[in-house]
């Protein structure tokens, strides 16, 4: 672990923003507390099973065996954008690369005239997804569009690899960490992927999102 002291930024959250501030606390030292379930074989013997993993104790020799294979050092930068990204939770990961998706194929939602295509684009991207992608993707600042071969994987899936080449951008701490969060895979297809477009997506669909997440991050930024 890195023995550089923690910037001004976190240091003010320890008494304004304390539970931003165990939020970033557990993303850095605690990955076993939010790697998914199908990477545990990338890391521990198949006898490190279920009863392990809800073990408070057990799960700090976890985590610290994690850390030393990934190899990153903290993230201690109160002040990265990427933080409210980073820090959500995998439900919240799941609804965003869904509205990622909504997105990138936001213009042809909104062309598709038959019955048939509307509720194709439904089913793929889901009711929510699919709102987002008639009535608030237009207004995002920024656009970008996944192609007519989208739908060639799930909603979901197509959202993740946006995000994965989005994390190119990153501070490697960061993306390493966040990566552990998505299901096991080698996300090829986000390699030919703007990383710096996917980023700014990412950023402005969340924006989008959830606006009050966002803002309560404002003051690390200042």
């Amino acid at each position: 672990m890195s023995d550089f002291p923690p910037d001004a930024g976190l240091a003010h959250m320890v008494s304004a923003q304390a539970d931003l501030l165990r939020s970033i606390c557990v993303f850095n030292q605690s990955p076993a507390d939010y790697l998914d379930d199908s990477r545990r074989a990338e890391f521990f013997p198949a006898q490190i099973t279920g009863p392990i993993w809800t073990c408070v104790r057990a799960r700090r020799h976890l985590s610290r065996h994690i850390l030393e294979r990934i190899g990153a050092e903290p993230c201690l930068q109160a002040h990265r954008p990427e933080w409210p990204v980073v820090l959500l939770d995998r439900p919240r990961i799941d609804r965003l690369a869904r509205h990622v998706a909504a997105a990138l194929v936001g213009a042809r939602v909104r062309r598709s005239i038959s019955r048939v295509e509307v509720l194709k684009w439904r089913e793929w991207l889901a009711t929510d997804a699919h709102e987002f992608a008639l009535k608030r993707a237009s207004l995002l600042p920024i656009s970008a569009d996944a192609g007519a071969n989208a739908q060639r994987v799930p909603a979901q899936q197509l959202g993740h690899i946006w995000m994965v080449a989005a994390s190119r951008q990153w501070p490697e701490a960061m993306a390493r960490r966040f990566i552990l969060k998505l299901p096991a895979g080698h996300f090829r297809e986000a390699e030919a992927i703007d990383g710096a477009l996917a980023s700014r997506l990412v950023s402005s669909v969340l924006n989008n999102l959830e606006s009050r997440w966002c803002s309560s991050f404002a003051t690390t930024r200042a």
